[in-house]
């Protein structure tokens, strides 16, 4: 067998990370999803046992020792390796190389002898602490023999609840050898991703934590409050026309049928499957196989196609399971990383401000922020809508360049002016920036939803209208709010004695007329005044557009010379 450069680089670094350092230290390897981790075991297996040595693989469940089996099997048929799983009604416990899962090992440690290497597959799902079953394992089979060496094998060197894999209390203590999800696409071992940026996106404030990630009943229910799910099914099915097998994640059970269900009553032709942890094993595996055979378009699951499964036709994952574990998130992306023939990338739709929260995949901010601290770690660009990094002034996609910044805000803006914001706003207020407003403009936002089932209930189609208020700031920033006619009322009475209209496209266009300084002798014979916004405070929080949440006016059509801030 002939390994991929960076594969045989990953091989040599395990065998000098054991010259370099003692039985006590333990190496972790870490190559992408689809970048091949089973080749590189696979001739260390081959290397580590032509000098007698034995070798045990554990998996965490009975699918993961199935499929590594198959694979180390497939790659290198020669090897001597043996299955021990209960689940799979196998007890191998004499061959050179045995593979198995955690479980079924604990339960019979003194049966498998002297073993001198342990391999742990997908070690991102080593549990926190060391009173779990994987180090129990460890330090018995060390008491047999002393000089025994652990090696972590992950596409994420960090664990699925949040925290990082290696540490010096950990079980795995070192990375060994790493390499990026860029430099394999680079090389074109693994598929591009794009991503667009979804225009509905949920609020998630107040949900609480629970071991390092969102209460995933509390989440389900924010995910499906405002015809989120409609919404949301709305665009997968507008944007994923010319995609073949896109693999959706939701949160719960409720939350998954809702998706599907959504699905089905949007698009009757639309195949649509769904799987969890309660699909009786043969049932998965007949959906799965009709997944990959391109009969089912659609398949939408909880919590069980994370990890492990291979499905190299995957051309676009749907993240409708927003995370605050960078590993879940990379798992769930990495579903489509794979290469494949008929697809030239893989699309990825971000319900959940995932991308936004953790950064660019190959850019993962291992400890991720609270929501509602700094800001976004990706931005939408304006011409294609997909998803760069914040780093990045041209989009890679389309080419559209963004404006060079003109330096901080603060400095931006004249000493006196920011002092009035700071006197002058309440005191409680809650943002991260302040802008000066050099203009105010405003149009029109239209949207069409055709309707559909949710929850059981018959949506009928309708017209959502939404005043855009763009604020242009000094530094060339644009900032946008957009209003229903109803959270309109308490911005324009504040700014106006002028009527409030009876819909949006009067409002629109008593705007346009408000602004018109040549109707100012006209305005004053009516005594109507209009305070134009001289500068606004902005909150930013993670996977949402930045928030007006202050705003200083001033008279446009002077009557009143009263500056002021306060809340709308």
């Amino acid at each position: 067998m002939e390994l991929r450069p960076y594969q045989r680089a990953a091989c040599d670094s395990v065998h000098q990370f054991f010259i370099d350092h003692g039985a006590d230290v333990n190496p972790c390897v870490v190559i992408p999803t689809g970048g091949g981790k089973t080749p590189v075991m696979a001739m260390l297996c081959a290397e580590l046992i032509a000098n007698g040595a034995r070798v045990l693989v554990m998996a965490h469940v009975k699918e993961l020792v199935e499929q590594t089996y198959h694979r180390l099997v497939s790659t290198m048929p020669e090897l001597p390796i043996g299955v021990y799983s209960a689940g799979l009604k196998r007890r191998d416990v004499n061959n050179q190389i045995i593979v198995g899962n955690v479980q079924s090992i604990a339960k019979k440690i003194n049966q498998f002898g002297v073993i001198d290497y342990i391999f742990v597959d997908e070690a991102h799902l080593i549990p926190h602490g060391q009173d779990g079953q994987y180090n129990m394992i460890i330090e018995a089979m060390r008491q047999s023999n002393p000089s025994l060496r652990v090696v972590g094998f992950t596409a994420t060197p960090y664990r699925l609840k949040g925290g990082v894999i290696c540490a010096s209390d950990h079980i795995l203590n070192k990375v060994s050898y790493e390499i990026g999800v860029s430099d394999l696409i680079y090389q074109k071992y693994l598929c591009k991703p794009i991503s667009k940026h979804s225009v509905n996106t949920p609020d998630l404030r107040g949900i609480k934590t629970i071991r390092g990630d969102f209460a995933e009943a509390e989440l389900a229910e924010r995910m499906m409050e405002n015809n989120l799910v409609m919404l949301a099914c709305l665009e997968i099915l507008s944007k994923t026309q010319d995609r073949n097998h896109v693999l959706l994640f939701a949160i719960t059970l409720a939350h998954m049928k809702c998706v599907a269900e959504t699905l089905r009553s949007m698009d009757l032709k639309a195949t649509i499957a769904t799987v969890d942890g309660t699909t009786p094993s043969a049932e998965r595996s007949s959906i799965l196989q009709a997944f990959k055979a391109g009969k089912i378009k659609y398949l939408v699951n909880v919590g069980v196609l994370t990890t492990g499964f291979d499905a190299t036709m995957i051309d676009c994952v749907v993240l409708l399971r927003p995370t605050q574990s960078p590993g879940l998130y990379y798992q769930m992306v990495g579903r489509g990383f794979r290469l494949h023939a008929n697809k030239a990338d893989f699309l990825v739709l971000d319900f959940g401000g995932n991308i936004r929260r953790h950064g660019p995949i190959d850019q993962i901010q291992i400890k991720p922020q609270k929501e509602g601290k700094g800001g976004p770690l990706t931005r939408s660009c304006p011409d294609c809508q997909c998803e760069v990094s914040i780093t990045q002034r041209v989009c890679p996609h389309c080419e559209y360049e963004w404006p060079a910044k003109e330096g901080k805000l603060h400095d931006a803006i004249a000493e006196d002016e920011v002092d009035i914001l700071g006197k002058c706003a309440k005191k409680n207020a809650d943002y991260d920036a302040e802008y000066e407003v050099k203009e105010t403009t405003y149009d029109i936002y239209v949207k069409n939803h055709p309707g559909g089932i949710f929850n059981g209930l018959q949506i009928a189609p309708y017209r959502q209208e939404k005043l855009r208020i763009n604020y242009h700031t000094t530094c060339g920033k644009t900032v946008r709010e957009w209003r229903t006619l109803h959270q309109l009322k308490s911005w324009w009475k504040r700014r106006t004695n002028s009527d409030f209209p009876d819909n949006i496209q009067n409002a629109w266009e008593e705007l346009h007329y408000l602004n018109d300084s040549e109707l100012s002798e006209e305005y004053q014979n009516d005594e109507i005044y209009f305070y134009d916004t001289d500068a606004i405070r902005v909150k930013t929080t993670m996977g949402r557009w930045p928030e007006v949440v202050d705003s200083a006016i001033g008279p446009n059509i002077i009557f009143l010379n009263t500056r002021y801030m306060s809340q709308d």
